[in-house]
Parts: C-alpha cells; sequence; structure tokens
C-alpha cells in the first residue's frame, strides 16, 4: 500500500514561487484591471506552427499581416473598426498591428495573434513585447495566457 505524507496545506501553496503569487487576471488584480481591463489571449497564427513556418511565404501571403482580434462591443467602446491599426500595450511594453472584429473574440478578451518574427510586424515589435516570462506554479509551464491589456487606436494620444 502507498503511504502518503502527511502534510498541511494545498500542493500550490506549497510549491508556488513568490513571484507567481499574484496572476494577473481581472479577478485577482482588479487594480491593474482598471487600467487593462482586457484579458489578453496570444494563440500562434492559424497557418503557422508556432513559429517554425513564418519564414514560407506562401504561408505569411494567406495569413496577411499581424492582428488583434476584438469583440464589437470592445471595438465600439473604444472607436476601433475593422482594419484600423491599434496599439496594443500594458506596463512592459506596446504593439502595433491591425484591428480585425470578430465574434471569435470574447468580451473582454482580445485575441492577439501570435509567433510573428518581430522583423514583419508594424515597428518591428509583436505580441510577446506585451507578455511576462513567469512560469505556472504546476508543470513549470509559459504563462503567457495570464496576461491584461487595454487597445486603442494607434492615432489616438500615447499611453
Amino acid at each position: 500500500m502507498l503511504a502518503v505524507a502527511n502534510v498541511t496545506g494545498s500542493w500550490s501553496a506549497r510549491h508556488t514561487h513568490p513571484s507567481l503569487a499574484t496572476a494577473q487576471a481581472v479577478a485577482s488584480t482588479p487594480e491593474l484591471a482598471r487600467r487593462y481591463p482586457l484579458a489578453m489571449i496570444s494563440p500562434p497564427a492559424r497557418n503557422f506552427l508556432n513559429s517554425s513556418f513564418v519564414n514560407v511565404r506562401s504561408l505569411r501571403d494567406i495569413e496577411g499581416e499581424p492582428i488583434v482580434e476584438l469583440h464589437a462591443a470592445d471595438a465600439q467602446a473604444r472607436g476601433i473598426s475593422s482594419g484600423r491599426m491599434v496599439r496594443v500595450f500594458n506596463d512592459r511594453g506596446s504593439y502595433l498591428c491591425k484591428a480585425v472584429v470578430s465574434a471569435r473574440a470574447r468580451p473582454g478578451v482580445v485575441n492577439g495573434l501570435g509567433v510573428w518574427w518581430r522583423k514583419l510586424g508594424a515597428e518591428r515589435t509583436n505580441v510577446n513585447e506585451l507578455t511576462h516570462q513567469r512560469l505556472t506554479d504546476i508543470g513549470r509551464a509559459p504563462s503567457f495566457y495570464d496576461c491584461l491589456v487595454e487597445v486603442q487606436a494607434a492615432d489616438a494620444a500615447a499611453p
């Protein structure tokens, strides 16, 4: 029979690195969410496998250009329409790309399609400008979906 050690507290509480103590989310960091009310996820662009195929011109031609997808309500509240250049930003940096208003984005969440090489982005940036390098407490995996941002028209006043 397997013996179980007598330990107190949750696994997460015992194994969480101090730098992970505060997740960056609307619920856990309301003061940060007042400045950056949108959660950003950064899945790979649909025609790339991670960054492996960004060098293939035919795939870049299909993909188009780096974009951020916004829900219609979030876009309307910010005066943003599809095709408009926008600045996505937070305390870590900013990223210039084209907006696409889409039902694929949930209200309060923007999809910053990732893995575009920086040299191919406007201002030579990509969504990685906005994410942090912390690892998750379970599995020590990337936690880049733990990212709050704001989006504004590129021609608006700087943040």
